[in-house]
């Protein structure tokens, strides 16, 4: 499986909680990735930029990427940056590889350098612009932003597969009306992988408010979303409960 590097920092509020009730934060790092079927390898503080660095194995990207969204949306950590390693072997077959791709002629060289370039800011304007489409219910415009073959699921929900049954479901449950108010809380990008903290709220029919904490993840293929894997929980006393 994978390697992760990671490197992290607390909030001065959590470092104050640790000096008043010291705690081995490596138990709770076990827990987030052993529930997606990876392994912690190390946990570390350190002195400098970052406060401390974990190595993780994880199944692939996506897990990963859903233990760093989990970790992320606690509150505990300034900062959390993602590595993904490669192994000596795994190296050595891309110096092997790149040997190949240097030898394309100049225009293709500099084409491929560009949109290699592009990707990363590109699939962040596609997720911004499919959320955008939702809070105006623009179906056209949500459309636009996924591959044929979306995959989307919201764990507990439901699952589905195809623009035709993802336009179905773009309105929602009948007991809500009009479009949904998003707020991205943070949104961060890993390979062709973007995820998002969120926090929305919708009007019922009947009266008042539906308030929700999400964690979205959005695979990404030439710069469209190929799958949405989201986690919504429905807040019904603060910000947090």
């Amino acid at each position: 499986m994978p390697l992760y590097l990671t490197k992290f920092s607390y909030t001065p509020e959590t470092w104050a909680r640790l000096i008043g009730n010291p705690e081995d934060r490596r138990t709770a790092a076990q827990a987030y990735i052993e529930s997606v079927g990876g392994t912690l390898h190390g946990f570390w503080y350190a002195f400098g930029a970052h406060d401390g660095y974990n190595l993780w194995e994880a199944p692939d990207n996506v897990s990963m990427a859903a233990v760093a969204l989990a970790i992320s949306g606690g509150g505990a950590l300034s900062s959390f940056e993602t590595t993904v390693l490669l192994t000596v072997d795994e190296a050595m077959a891309a110096l092997r590889k790149a040997k190949s791709a240097t030898e394309l002629p100049a225009r293709s060289v500099s084409r491929a350098r560009t949109i290699r370039r592009g990707n990363m800011s590109q699939n962040m304007d596609t997720v911004n612009a499919y959320l955008d489409g939702f809070r105006k219910n623009d179906h056209e415009q949500i459309l636009s932003c996924l591959t044929d073959d979306i995959k989307w699921t919201v764990f507990g929900a439901f699952q589905l597969t195809g623009k035709e049954a993802y336009d179905k479901a773009i309105d929602g449950a009948p007991e809500f009306i009009e479009p949904p108010e998003l707020i991205v809380v943070r949104m961060v990008e890993q390979g062709e992988v973007v995820m998002a903290e969120l926090t929305g709220t919708v009007r019922r029919a009947a009266g008042g408010e539906m308030r929700m904490s999400m964690a979205e993840v959005f695979v990404m293929r030439h710069g469209r979303i190929a799958e949405r894997r989201a986690w919504v929980i429905v807040l019904t006393e603060n910000d947090y409960r």
